[in-house]
């Protein structure tokens, strides 16, 4: 109420209100900065809970009280955000940039480059800046073979085909190491029309499907001649059956003929290669081609069509999510957005069998229901929370998928839940979990890289970090005992499916906590601004991640090992991520003064290592190596000049 009286204090008391107001101010600041270092260690509820009551508490006039909030706290120029909205590159100005392509924030490519520039940077002190057009584009790190050409063998007979112990040993690689990690084909369907093939030599069968075939046989065979498991020669190379495949369905019908199943799976495989052979960028183009094709044959929707086959549908919907496996991969290799949108997707999720294994009374009549598929969605790990069936009453449903109730369960509904409580382990089952994965990674990106993020403080990122972290968590606990990699990574029976999904959890806990070890190279123009401290948790998070990921690894070098247990495809991407880690803090280490680096050292001298020996028989991982060895030797050189003095 304003009485219009003016209030006059004396000196003394003016001087005892400012000082209780800045004793107010440091302890809500102290009380703030416990909360932020508490948070990443909290069960979800309790997070949640601390972010909406900071939220209504900033909502308050709090200018007013001059009460600082926990934003304000931080100096909003060292926001991570302020580099995700915008591009410093002319990705047009030359055939090297333009054959790298834009590459984002969520990219290791991004993070080992501004660890380049840093250090560039630091060494000439004394030298003006010479502009953009002095300093070295992103393309001069880009380890990929984006910048060679694709070889497509023009006059070559497309119908050849190997001969048969050959082929035999090529599909049986293919099955056997590709298609756990990538179900994009029908593997019963077309082991029978392979069969028949072999039992009527002279039949023609339609071009995309001899297209599906080649490139199969390619991928096989990329994955077979390191190792030198096969004899390569000029009929039989992986070129040669890629050309034939190119040829056969991607030269020209791709833009000429109207979208069909098979020719999603030429597009999909095709672009499987091209990421297996280091073209990134082209295989990035070649996915977003798959999905444009998938989504004009409506494979993002759950089919209730009277007239596909139950089994036919479960192959559609694994097409599917095989196609948003792949494109989530080259989104995080080239730190690009994602391009299929969870708000038009209701297709259900695979079920965790193998397609010789699927019941037929069980996929006829039980699972041929909406609800039981909704239900098996839900209790398969995508939810990736601890207790769905308690927690799901105060959370929001999952998307597209139907929560647990308090009622009598139907028939439909009592079988989905069976099934999803005890399938046993198999590929299919993996897949399932890394699927799950693979959505969170998707959130990660969405969350923590999109250009919007810009017009986030630095404080409302770290709340999301930490939240995807408590997610991450959550997956892991969720993984059937089996599955637990910490214990039986590398032996056992299930080593394949376990180093898979150990590999995919690391590389996520690594986008998800990068920012905040990042955020120390970004915050600073030359390394002698780093800051004097680096004892934020996520950021011991992020390097524990990294070597974790590294112990998966035998000690000594192994391509046998390699491309026997792990996904090779990604193992040049894994590495890498875990390498720019040890580089960034490794630089920071040193820059701080701090001389104990012997056991990052030590770690990336091991990635290293492996990065040599997978550079015998990859062309990008010889080019990633020589960089990697660069920047190490440079930071190195540092430690040791520091030490000195």
């Amino acid at each position: 109420m304003d009485l219009g009286l003016d209030c006059n204090y004396s000196e003394r008391k003016l001087v005892l209100i400012n000082k209780r107001m800045e004793d107010l101010s440091a302890h809500i600041e102290m009380l703030e900065n416990l909360l932020r270092d508490l948070y990443p260690t909290l069960d979800t509820n309790s997070a949640q809970h601390i972010e909406q009551t900071l939220k209504k508490v900033s909502s308050h006039d709090r200018a007013r009280l001059a009460l600082p909030s926990l934003a304000d706290t931080y100096d909003s120029s060292t926001a991570p955000s302020a580099i995700a909205g915008f591009t410093e590159e002319d990705f047009n100005r030359n055939g090297e940039l333009q054959a790298l392509g834009f590459v984002g924030e969520h990219s290791e490519m991004a993070w080992l480059y501004k660890i380049k520039s840093t250090l560039d940077q630091a060494s000439a002190t004394s030298s003006p800046s010479q502009g953009d057009l002095g300093r070295p584009s992103i393309a001069s790190i880009d380890y990929y073979n984006n910048s060679v050409e694709v070889e497509v063998q023009d006059g070559i007979n497309v119908f050849e085909r190997p001969e048969k112990t050959v082929a035999d040993q090529l599909i049986d690689t293919y099955f056997r190491v590709i298609h756990p990690s990538f179900p994009i084909i029908g593997k019963m369907t077309l082991l029978g029309q392979y069969r028949s093939l072999n039992a009527h030599p002279t039949a023609r069968p339609g071009k995309q499907w001899l297209a599906i075939l080649n490139l199969m046989f390619a991928i096989a065979g990329m994955h077979l001649s390191p190792t030198q498991n096969i004899a390569e020669c000029e009929k039989t190379s992986h070129r040669a059956f890629f050309s034939r495949g190119w040829i056969l369905s991607m030269d020209k019908a791709s833009l000429r003929d109207h979208s069909s199943l098979q020719q999603v799976q030429v597009e999909g495989l095709a672009a499987f290669y091209l990421l297996a052979s280091g073209q990134v960028n082209r295989s990035w183009k070649c996915c977003g081609s798959a999905i444009c094709s998938a989504l004009a044959m409506g494979l993002n929707l759950r089919s209730e069509s009277q007239t596909v086959a139950p089994l036919s549908k479960e192959i559609r919907y694994r097409v599917w999510w095989g196609l948003y496996v792949l494109d989530t991969s080259l989104a995080e290799i080239t730190g690009r957005p994602p391009r299929i949108s969870e708000t038009f997707c209701t297709t259900p999720l695979p079920m965790p069998y193998e397609e010789r294994d699927l019941p037929s009374q069980l996929v006829q009549k039980d699972f041929d229901d909406k609800v039981a598929r909704s239900w098996l969605g839900f209790n398969l790990p995508n939810n990736m929370k601890i207790n769905p069936s308690t927690n799901c009453q105060n959370e929001e449903e999952p998307r597209g998928r139907l929560a647990p109730r308090k009622r009598s369960l139907n028939k439909d509904e009592n079988v989905a839940l069976t099934v999803s409580e005890s399938p046993q382990p198999s590929d299919s089952l993996c897949f399932s979990y890394r699927l799950g994965l693979t959505i969170l990674m998707r959130e990660v990106i969405d969350n923590l890289y999109a250009p919007g993020i810009a017009r986030k403080t630095w404080v409302e990122v770290e709340i999301a970090i930490a939240s995807l972290n408590i997610k991450a968590n959550n997956w892991l606990l969720l993984l059937p005992a089996p599955y637990q990699f910490q214990k039986n990574c590398v032996a056992g029976p299930l080593r394949h499916q376990t180093c898979r999904l150990a590999f995919q959890f690391y590389s996520t806990k690594l986008l998800i906590t990068q920012p905040c070890l990042r955020r120390l190279i970004h915050s600073f123009g030359v390394v002698s601004d780093a800051p004097k401290t680096l004892s934020d948790p996520m950021v011991e998070i992020c390097i524990q991640a990294a070597v974790q990921l590294l112990d998966i690894l035998p000690d000594e070098p192994n391509l046998t090992w390699l491309y026997g247990v792990i996904p090779w495809w990604c193992a040049l991407h894994y590495l890498m991520q875990a390498i720019t880690a040890m580089l960034t803090i490794l630089l920071l280490r040193t820059n701080v003064g701090m001389t104990d680096t012997n056991a990052i050292s030590l770690k990336l001298e091991k990635a290293l290592g492996w990065l040599k020996a997978l550079s015998k028989v990859d062309n990008s991982a010889q080019k990633a190596w020589l960089i990697s060895s660069e920047i190490s030797s440079d930071i190195i050189s540092r430690q040791k000049c520091r030490t000195l003095d």
